[in-house]
């Protein structure tokens, strides 16, 4: 039951994030939210806009007596290595038992199978 009431709670946050920073055109930052029951990660290609995100989620969440837990947020980039509050945030993030990252693509990591 938990899960289902984490969803319905959250349906607001994710609401307010799409509202803020939508996909209008293939040329804008853009946020999106992808969410599993009470377990959620923010993506957008720009930091500033991650930042403004983790904002307006903690301001969200205050009056329903909720809050971000600082040791499981983190902000990272998908590709490659960032310093970020004073330490270098290595590249990627678990999310549901899963790594995600993005590898360099060259001359010789392709990716191609043919």
């Amino acid at each position: 039951m938990s899960p289902i009431l984490a969803n319905i709670a959250l349906l607001g946050m994710i609401r307010l994030i799409e509202k803020l920073y939508p996909r209008k055109s293939n040329y804008r930052p853009f946020a999106r939210v992808i969410r599993y029951a009470d377990d959620f990660v923010v993506i957008s290609e720009d930091l500033g806009i991650i930042e403004q995100c983790q904002t307006a989620i903690t301001e969200w969440l205050k009056p329903v007596g909720l809050e971000i837990k600082p040791e499981k947020t983190r902000i990272c980039h998908t590709l490659k290595p960032i310093e970020y509050d004073d330490k270098t945030e290595k590249p990627g993030f678990d999310f549901l038992g899963f790594n995600i990252r993005q590898y360099p693509v060259g001359k010789y990591k392709s990716g191609k199978t043919g």
